[in-house]
Formats: structure tokens, sequence, C-alpha cells
């Protein structure tokens, strides 16, 4: 029985883990798309405002940083989520052996 509680338990641990990580990943992303889409919306109303055109350099590597990063998290919270699923289903397993 309390073989099954701390399995449970573990994964009720690794599942919520998983899901703020990726929480966080797909915030970070999304903060990533909301800058660059500033700097287009600057550099659209800049063209359509004045002959003065502003360019903003070194978009494309802090987007490929910020998706990479955003990767590795995102791989990260899915292996903490299969991971707390997988003990959950074990518990549940063990608890049916037990009582039936």
């Amino acid at each position: 029985m309390a073989i099954e509680f701390i399995l449970s338990a573990a994964g009720i641990i690794f599942g919520i883990a998983g899901s703020v990580v990726l929480s966080f990943s797909l915030n970070k992303l999304t903060d990533e798309l909301v800058l660059c889409l500033r700097f287009v919306d600057t550099t659209v109303g800049a063209l359509v405002s004045s002959q003065n055109i502003s360019r903003f350099t070194g978009i494309e590597t802090r987007l490929k940083g910020g998706v990479t990063s955003a990767k590795k998290r995102t791989y990260f919270g899915l292996l903490l989520l299969a991971t707390g699923f997988t003990l959950q289903l074990i518990a549940l397993f063990l608890q049916f052996c037990t009582n039936g």
C-alpha cells in the first residue's frame, strides 16, 4: 500500500513540475514572438509615416536563441509529464494487483 502511494504522489509531483516547465517555455516563446512583432510593427510604421527607415539588427539571433531555449524546456517538460503519467499507471496497476 505504501509503494502505491509513493508512486502516485511522485507521479503527481512530476506531472505538476512538467506543467510548470511547459508553461514557462510557452511564456518565453510567446515573449520572443511578441518582441519580433513589435519590431515589424515599428518598421512598417516608420515606412508609412516618413522616409526614415528604422532597421533593427540581431532579431534573428535573439529569436533563434529563444526558440532553442524553449525547445529544450519543452522537451524537459514533456519528459516530466510522461514520467509522472508512467508512475501513476504503475501505482494504479500495483493497487489493482494487491486488491484483486
